[in-house]
């Protein structure tokens, strides 16, 4: 876990100059303490990169990205694990997704860029200040979900992605940007259409312009995803094929679901095996194998479907 605090400052020089870059890098974040700024003396901005590898954004750290978001750009992206040491697959998909609404009440015009190694999950997003907001979502072969209403204030929407779902069933829902342009690329756009509710979809780019190839379709389906849940409940001995309980249980395993195995050993433990077996099937093996400073050499993984038993 990357925690961090306070207040950091890249920002232009008062007679001039572009805000300068920060970067807050890490498996895992704990940013709602701080404060960002790259700002100019002509109210401009620079950059704020987050890289985490999964990123799951509570209402706490939504009220930490609107906070800081007038003083910066801000580009959040979990793509390949190019952050520290460590490889992506061991700590998530890299999927980024927003567990509740967000709203910019700032003054700058300022741009919120998502770059997801795989799908992006937002609720509604809403421009309220005197600033607008630009989005840039980019889920490049997967996909993007979209639960509420979008309000740019005079900002931007460009995505890059195989499909986007507008996905609100129980009412109207609305993509708006007052004069900023709209770009879908190629997408396939998928309409939330609720068999009992009649429901539109309204996309207004006022003086702006609109872009999409993809296809249009309807959908009474909608999709969403968890946070991951943290199950440290077993140990396991060298060389005994048993885990033994701590209390806990692993819960069940669901269909769909992300699940990540961490594992921990001794040095003296050089070219022991660890199997993780389901219904009589190995899903997961790895090889423990000492080097001078002690690290696993050869992780594996692997996608885990129709396990039955």
């Amino acid at each position: 876990i990357t925690t961090v605090n306070g207040t950091l400052y890249a920002k232009g020089g008062s007679q001039g100059g572009d805000g300068g870059r920060i970067e807050t890098s890490g498996g895992t974040l704990n940013y709602d303490s701080i404060e960002v700024s790259t700002i100019t003396s002509t109210n401009d901005a620079g950059l704020w990169l987050i890289d985490p590898y999964n990123y799951f954004l509570t209402a706490a750290n939504l009220t930490t990205l609107d906070g800081n978001l007038d003083s910066n750009n801000i580009t959040i992206t979990t793509t390949g694990g190019t952050s520290g040491s460590f490889s992506a697959s061991s700590y998530g998909s890299g999927y980024i997704v927003f567990e509740d609404d967000f709203t910019y009440d700032g003054s700058g015009n300022r741009t919120l860029t998502l770059t997801a190694d795989d799908q992006i999950y937002l609720q509604g997003i809403n421009a309220s200040g005197s600033g607008s907001l630009s989005l840039v979502l980019n889920a490049s072969g997967s996909n993007i979900f979209i639960d509420e209403n979008i309000s740019t204030n005079g900002g931007s929407f460009t995505s890059t992605s195989d499909t986007i779902h507008f996905q609100k069933l129980d009412g109207n829902q609305s993509l708006s940007t007052s004069g900023g342009n709209i770009n879908f690329g190629s997408a396939n756009v998928w309409l939330g259409k609720s068999d009992n509710v009649n429901n539109d979809f309204t996309i207004s780019t006022g003086s702006g312009t609109f872009t999409s190839s993809g296809n249009y379709y309807l959908d009474n389906n909608t999709y969403s995803i968890l946070a991951p849940v943290n199950h440290t409940a077993a140990t396991l001995t060298n060389g005994d094929s048993t885990f033994y309980s701590t209390g806990q249980n692993f819960g069940t395993l669901n269909a769909g679901d992300e699940y990540t195995l961490r594992l921990y050993s001794w040095d003296s433990w050089d070219n022991e095996v660890v199997t993780l077996r389901l219904g009589g099937t190995d899903i997961f093996e790895v090889t423990r194998t000492a080097n001078s400073d002690g690290t696993i050499n050869t992780p594996q993984h692997a996608t885990v479907s129709n396990v039955t038993s």
